[in-house]
């Protein structure tokens, strides 16, 4: 398979002129893609100051995924390549966290990908997806409705951030364009061994049904499907593209909105009317998902009533759409605005050092742990343990007692593996923290008012664990039911 590796060869050159690619990571889980990736870099180890290999291991198949680990640290020893691997409990993880296992294990891999890329100063983490795992997400994406944007499906090169990940992750797909059939056949050239995953063959998961059910049909229709689709890809990246640009040189214009805030906002409709539908229709959805947050969900239907609506309606006239937002008309104008926003600040309050406080969108847990044996259990599994909900911090470094209030215009945070403060008004924007939440997550803060986490978003790196921690503060908090 000469013409697979002259093709990765050539999608190498492209990506590295398009992003720094001298020092890599390489998730690696031992199943034939991925071990064809990293045999494919190992042979253009030149280009390349660094390439360090991860694993995961997720413990769902019990020896199944200890065999895996095994596999993929062998396979680096054999090549002398450096080897990281930690194993996290999915499923206990998934159900302390309310969450799905799938989400789960993925945003536990790319945290501990993001924080061995901030130990060892990686540029990026390369990931084995192919276009099989494209046409999938597609087709995925399709059948839940996601609009233009899911025909897109995954990028070559994109940036990741979950929960406490100190930033965002630079995710580069150099085999996003190549088929999985001719990795196998690569692998054979070259007598190379790999890992299958079993629950692959599991047909009650969305992605395998897809992949063996719908895609073969598809395939009878069309044996082109796979480039046709990835075509389609490509159409809806350019139209996605081209849509945003122009949106923002609409939202950028000083005549369009009246009023712009947390809870409001007031458009000129006569600017709104001179713009094209599909343009009325992207404004819309944008402006209401800044308002209620991505989790929202906010349908076809959702913003063709708003904008039937906003050009029909009479003053006075009003309508209620997804997640809380009431759509007012006004003389020349119309307002979106979160209906049943209460704005519950947190008053500065002291935090026990053992105890519970109760503060208006949940329950703040705190605990002061100074037994040693606990001390370096914490330690050992921290990364594990800790959630955006519940971190430990050093006790010392934080300085008791620590206080708690609403976040203020100007606050500042050193996230977690950085070395400079971040506004939390960017961090904010960053995790899509809709503007009406924004309010009811506390802020702790230690010595000198200095912020050591914001609950559900980010701890700071003033106060991480250290070798020597003699207390660790254990906060966690678990938000209100509405």
């Amino acid at each position: 398979m000469v013409a697979l590796a002259q093709q990765f060869l050539q999608t190498l050159d492209e990506l590295q002129k398009l992003t720094p690619l001298r020092r890599v990571l390489v998730g690696v889980s031992g199943g034939p893609d991925s071990v064809c990736l990293l045999h494919l870099l190992v042979h253009l180890h030149d280009r390349f100051d660094h390439i360090a290999v991860a694993h995961l291991n997720h413990g769902l198949r019990g020896q199944e995924s200890d065999d895996d680990q095994t596999f993929v640290q062998l396979f680096c020893q054999q090549r002398e390549l450096p080897f990281y691997t930690e194993t996290v409990a999915i499923k206990e993880l998934a159900v302390r966290l309310h969450r799905g296992i799938e989400d789960t294990a993925r945003e536990a891999r790319y945290t501990f990908f993001a924080n061995l890329m901030a130990t060892h100063q990686l540029d990026a983490v390369l990931i084995a997806h192919t276009l099989d795992d494209q046409v999938e997400t597609i087709l995925g994406n399709f059948i839940r409705g996601s609009g233009l944007h899911g025909l897109e499906g995954m990028k070559m090169i994109s940036e990741l951030r979950f929960g406490d990940m100190p930033a965002p992750i630079r995710v580069v797909r150099p085999l996003l364009g190549i088929r999985k059939a001719d990795l196998l056949q690569y692998l054979e050239l070259h007598q190379v061994a790999f890992r299958i995953d079993s629950t692959n063959a599991d047909t009650d998961l969305t992605r395998n049904k897809i992949r063996h059910q719908i895609l073969p049909k598809l395939m009878e229709i069309n044996p082109e499907v796979h480039a046709a689709i990835d075509h389609t890809s490509t159409l809806a990246r350019e139209v996605n593209a081209h849509n945003e640009a122009q949106l923002q040189t609409l939202m950028n214009a000083e005549t369009l909105f009246q009023k712009k805030s947390e809870i409001e906002m007031v458009l000129n409709k006569n600017e709104y009317l001179n713009f094209a539908t599909s343009q009325k229709r992207e404004l819309l959805n944008s402006l209401l998902r800044e308002l209620v947050g991505e989790k929202k969900e906010i349908t076809y239907d959702h913003i063709d009533n708003a904008m039937q609506f906003i050009e029909s309606g009479k003053t006075g006239d009003e309508i209620h759409l997804a997640g809380g937002i009431r759509l007012h008309q006004l003389p020349h104008a119309f307002s979106l605005s979160t209906e049943d926003f209460k704005a519950n600040p947190i008053a500065l309050q002291t935090l026990p050092e053992d105890g519970t406080i109760r503060l208006p969108g949940g329950i703040l847990q705190c605990h002061l742990i100074r037994d040693p044996g606990e001390l370096s259990m914490i330690r050992g599994l921290v990364q594990t343990l800790s959630s955006p909900m519940r971190v430990f911090i050093d006790a010392d470094l934080a300085g008791l007692p620590l206080q708690v209030r609403s976040w203020e215009n100007g606050d500042r945070i050193m996230p977690l593996g950085m070395k400079t403060e971040k506004k939390l008004q960017d961090l904010f924007v960053d995790d899509k923290i809709p503007r009406h939440q924004r309010l009811d997550l506390p802020v702790i803060l230690g010595h000198d008012n200095r912020i050591v986490w914001v609950t559900g978003l980010m701890m700071s790196e003033t106060c991480r664990l250290q070798n020597m921690t003699h207390q660790i503060l254990e906060l966690s908090f678990t938000p209100k039911l509405n």
